[in-house]
């Protein structure tokens, strides 16, 4: 008989891989749709092809923990980004890695995807969510941010906040986490974290401005127009800049013509207000410094435009 273990719930956002136990039989199973994991354990891939490979590879990181679980017989905690993705929390740029920290650390086997850290964890560090043991989320943040390059340590970092991390736990995570290889770099992170930050795309371009010497970028804009109430998601106020960032997914499927159509009304209502409004996708994230050229020239724009009246 399979063994079938669903994984947890947060990090899977619907998609709900399943893996298989050492042994199981695959011809219940379409050919290509199972993929060997660790010791034995095997994932079925949800059927389907994945909208974004951003969910794809979360998934497939995600399933990757829950065979490592399943496999290991000695103690051992999830660690740094592994432990975020149990948390639920965003994540970019993922490699497939598996993070965690064994107390009996036996080297023989070692899985290529299975990176172990020697560090000390103390018992207010660790805790179980979901049945899988896991680094506290003020501890995983700090980790991540110590770690990981800067624009996937403040993705995971807003995402943390926006799941109910305070302010007061993530301070008190950096403050017990000095002396530590990467603190300083990991506070100058997560002076950038916000909750209040709506999408991956839009952590990772508050991080490029600031990167770029922007002032500051405003999140959750609120902007009366003729449509009612709307929410610039970044900008700045007094030079009326509303930078939106787009990711493909929201323009495509059944009712992405539907959503392009609102979209339009919405920039329209801005730009009525006398808003310029700037748009960055997922493939600007890369050239940085193009994008930081392009906000740069809409503060000088707006800023002649107020000259000449």
């Amino acid at each position: 008989m399979r063994t079938l273990l669903p994984l947890p719930p947060r990090p899977f956002e619907g998609l709900a891989p399943t893996i298989l136990a050492p042994g199981s039989p695959r011809r219940p199973y379409r050919p290509g749709t199972v993929t060997p994991l660790y010791r034995g354990w095997s994932w079925v891939r949800p059927p389907g092809p994945s909208k974004s490979t951003g969910l794809a590879a979360r998934a497939q990181s995600t399933a990757t923990i829950a065979a490592v679980h399943a496999g290991l017989r000695t103690e051992h905690w999830f660690y740094a980004e592994s432990a975020a993705l149990i948390w639920g929390c965003d994540a970019v740029g993922l490699d497939g890695q598996v993070h965690l920290v064994q107390r009996h650390n036996q080297q023989r086997g070692a899985h290529p995807d299975v990176r172990r850290h020697s560090v000390t964890l103390t018992a207010g560090e660790v805790c179980i969510v979901d049945g899988y043991p896991v680094t506290t989320l003020g501890r995983t943040v700090v980790d991540c941010a110590r770690l990981l390059p800067p624009h996937r340590a403040v993705v995971i970092a807003d995402s943390a906040l926006r799941r109910g991390l305070t302010v007061e736990d993530l301070a008190e995570s950096l403050r017990l986490a000095a002396g530590r290889r990467g603190i300083c770099r990991a506070r100058d992170v997560l002076s950038l974290a916000d909750g209040r930050a709506e999408s991956p795309g839009e952590s990772w371009l508050r991080l490029v401005a600031a990167h770029g010497g922007l002032p500051a970028l405003e999140l959750q804009i609120p902007v009366h127009t003729h449509l009612g109430l709307k929410y610039v998601d970044l900008g700045w106020s007094e030079s009326k800049v509303a930078v939106e960032f787009d990711g493909r997914v929201k323009y495509e499927g059944g009712d992405g013509g539907a959503a392009f159509y609102q979209e339009k009304r919405r920039q329209d209502a801005l730009e009525e207000r006398g808003w310029l409004v700037v748009r960055v996708m997922w493939e600007d994230l890369h050239q940085p410094d193009a994008v930081v050229t392009r906000l740069w020239e809409a503060l000088r724009s707006q800023q002649r435009r107020r000259a000449s009246r």
